[in-house]
């Protein structure tokens, strides 16, 4: 597997897909997740863990992979694996896009005016608020 998609991810959620990285040879292999090919921007987007490990003949390891989107944008990231004493190189490519949940307030403003503290009368106004994101939204 060289590819990993999230697909679309909520700004504030995260999503987790899972590598199993498998020794088949019959010595025991050190691996790392070197620093990202290209651009690193998206870095931060993309948490691993673990990223670097020593596995025995035959042995297996599951590395999580996290994806957490603080903006609206694609992200993308392409991190070499290396193993020790190999001269292969095999690179992982991470993909995931941030989804903003949208609001509408209409009015866009409120003024209330001037309210005296401890004014029985208050001050009452209304708003419509009108989700435009195609996930529901919580308001209280």
């Amino acid at each position: 597997l060289d590819h990993l998609s999230f697909g679309s991810c909520w700004v504030g959620c995260s999503r987790t897909l899972f590598v199993k990285v498998h020794n088949t040879s019959p010595v025991k292999a050190e691996w790392d997740f070197k620093k990202p090919m290209g651009s690193n921007r998206d870095e931060a987007k993309f948490l691993i863990e673990p990223r670097a490990g020593v596995l025995a003949p035959g042995e297996r390891c599951v590395v999580a992979v996290e994806y957490v989107p603080t903006d609206g944008m694609a992200h993308s990231l392409k991190l070499p694996l290396k193993v020790a004493q190999s001269s292969k190189t095999r690179t992982l490519t991470l993909d995931g896009s941030g989804v903003v949940t949208k609001l509408l307030f209409d009015p866009p403003v409120l003024d209330l005016g001037p309210i005296l503290p401890y004014d029985p009368k208050g001050a009452l106004a209304d708003v419509q608020i009108t989700n435009a994101s195609s996930r529901p939204v919580e308001v209280y």
